[in-house]
């Protein structure tokens, strides 16, 4: 998926910058999450910022993760894994 320029897998490695709902406040926020993308649909996008680091797949107590509406998204920069080790 594209969006404002970047492209992005499944895989990568992200900064999303994306609007959350605000309580009390006339207009939403704006915040970043830093992580691994690991589920892209047609209408959102899931990145885990808290995993295993021997890269298993199972969720479980000590994992944590997102799902960002891709309508609120308003940008996604790629790192490489060079970059994050």
């Amino acid at each position: 998926m594209k969006r404002k320029g970047v492209k992005y897998d499944v895989g990568d490695f992200v900064g999303v910058r994306f609007l959350d709902h605000a309580q009390n406040s006339e207009k939403p926020m704006e915040f970043i999450l830093y992580g691994l993308l690991t589920q892209d649909e047609a209408e959102y996008v899931t990145v885990e910022c808290w995993r295993h680091a021997d890269e298993r797949s199972i969720r479980d107590s000590n994992c944590e993760w997102y799902v960002i509406l891709k309508s609120a998204i308003l940008g996604v920069e790629v790192f490489t894994k060079k970059e994050v080790k």
